[in-house]
């Protein structure tokens, strides 16, 4: 059995560390839970995703999420919220070719030794949009949204 002789911070003393077994072992249990931890979280995940069609399915709508009451409270929660969550991004590919066509796209020239990178600036395309020369239709239409649904406890 091996053992690690470290220093401390007073001088001259020494302390014997953990062994090297001792360390083996730590790495083995840790080893073990990293494992059990991705087990379960694949698990919970694909319960989860059950549970979400689900609710879908079965459950009550009520300002745009869908709710499934627990027969019994667990743990504090009284059900579960299929919330959903909507994100609106920019289309780039269709908002560049949209305001070149308008005559609207105008990169920045630089004379130095700097890298210009085209990119489309929202703010400005939202100014061309109050002076007029975007309608609101075509600026809803550069724009996509996409919505994803979370699983969320409803607390008692």
């Amino acid at each position: 059995m091996a053992t690690v002789t470290r220093k401390v911070a007073r001088k001259g003393t020494k302390t014997q560390g953990p062994s090297v077994e001792q360390i083996a072992e730590q790495a083995v249990v840790y080893l073990t839970l990293q494992k059990q931890i991705k087990v379960l979280t694949d698990k919970a995940d694909e319960v989860k995703k059950d549970l979400k069609s689900s609710i879908e399915v079965v459950g009550y709508e009520s300002e745009g999420n869908q709710f499934f009451d627990l027969p019994e409270e667990f743990n504090g929660v009284k059900g579960l919220k299929r919330e959903a969550r909507t994100t609106t991004s920019l289309n780039v590919e269709k908002t560049e070719g949209f305001t070149r066509a308008k005559g609207l796209w105008v990169p920045v020239i630089d004379g130095g030794v700097v890298e210009t990178v085209e990119q489309i600036d929202q703010d400005a395309l939202l100014a061309r949009h109050h002076e007029g020369k975007i309608s609101e239709k075509e600026l809803d239409s550069l724009f996509t949204s996409k919505t994803i649904y979370a699983l969320v406890p409803v607390r008692a």
